[in-house]
């Protein structure tokens, strides 16, 4: 049977308050709004999930990788300051190290030809600074460490000459003789030499440091 329009109105009041559909205008307003999120959903979509395992490279992202960084470049030529430390290494190191390389032969003919151009007394200075004779056992306490065999040249200068070293008898005499003036005189008389000792060990040093300049250190190992 067909409902009767009396039915058909009692539904319609009684249904008034459910949302109709939107109109075809009503769709298509919203979908224009919305539009801009519907597009930046659609582009997060196509990356690829990042990865969270620890170690991994995430798959949906491009990294820059890291330029190397280059070395710092060796200095051509030392500071003013420098110089003088440089050259009592360069000194100590020419005097003592028993290395044959290559390098170390290079380094120590440029180290003899800048002592080289010393006057005769610079030169014979800085042999005797590291010559090495020891100190005699009763002399250690008062004399310290090392240049003993400049101190005695400068005690007894005549038997050192004419050039520095002197046969091993007078080294021998030359030492007992101050062993014997300190036993009667006291350590105090080691004084003085070792003060003239410091004084030519230094201006030979100086001497050399103007001979070499500002070139960077020439021992193997600081290159």
């Amino acid at each position: 049977m067909k409902p009767s329009h009396t039915a058909l109105s009692s539904f319609t009041h009684a249904n008034r308050g459910i949302a109709m559909p939107p109109s075809h205008t009503a769709v298509s307003s919203f979908t224009h709004a919305n539009r801009g999120i519907a597009m930046q959903t659609s582009t997060l979509s196509t990356l690829s999930p990042v990865s969270t395992i620890k170690g991994e490279r995430p798959s949906g992202l491009r990294l820059r990788a890291e330029r190397p960084v280059a070395p710092a470049a060796r200095p051509t030529e030392l500071h003013a300051s420098q110089v003088d430390a440089v050259a009592r290494r360069e000194i100590e190191w020419f005097f003592t190290s028993a290395a044959t390389d290559a390098a170390s032969d290079g380094a120590r003919a440029r180290i003899y030809a800048w002592i080289h151009t010393l006057g005769r007394p610079e030169q014979e200075t800085l042999a005797l600074r590291y010559d090495p004779m020891p100190c005699p056992t009763s002399l250690e306490e008062h004399w310290g460490d090392g240049g003993f065999a400049l101190g005695l040249s400068l005690a007894f200068a005549g038997p050192w000459r004419p050039y520095g070293r002197p046969r091993h008898s007078l080294e021998r005499e030359a030492s007992d003789q101050l062993e014997e003036a300190v036993k009667q005189h006291g350590p105090g008389v080691l004084d003085h030499i070792k003060c003239r000792a410091e004084w030519d060990l230094a201006a030979a040093l100086g001497a050399y440091a103007d001979a070499r300049g500002r070139v960077p250190s020439v021992i193997p190992a600081e290159r």
